[in-house]
């Protein structure tokens, strides 16, 4: 974690905060960027939201994963019904998923994504 410089003040959607707010935050800066982003919780699952969204027949989603393994990924319309399904085999660590072809009509889906207890719902939308 890097502790943020004591004339440093973070943006956000929610306005600017001057840095005695900030100081105890962790941080993770990219080497070579000038952005600040959250950590990866490295003693869990994270998925990030898909990009881009919405799309219209492809999209990729970012997630870490503390041990490899089996992981299902599912995509069900608003109503429940199954639009696609697959399980794939992944590594420990951070992992990209890329999901191409998809033959989804307009609208608003739920993204699923489940590992041994570990299950996570993403909303995502498709465009024409």
């Amino acid at each position: 974690f890097v502790k943020v410089a004591a004339t440093a003040t973070l943006r956000t959607g929610f306005g600017t905060f001057p840095s005695p707010y900030i100081d105890s935050l962790p941080m993770l800066v990219l080497a070579g960027t000038n952005s600040i982003q959250p950590p990866y919780d490295l003693s869990g699952h994270t998925l990030s939201q898909n990009k881009p969204n919405p799309f219209t027949s492809s999209t990729s989603f970012d997630y870490f994963t503390p041990e490899g393994g089996k992981v299902q990924i599912h995509i069900y319309d608003v109503l429940g019904k199954l639009q696609y399904a697959k399980t794939l085999q992944v590594t420990s660590g951070k992992n990209q998923l890329e999901i191409d072809n998809l033959s989804l009509s307009k609208g608003i889906y739920l993204f699923s994504l489940a590992q041994d207890d570990y299950h996570v719902t993403r909303r995502i939308s498709v465009k024409d």
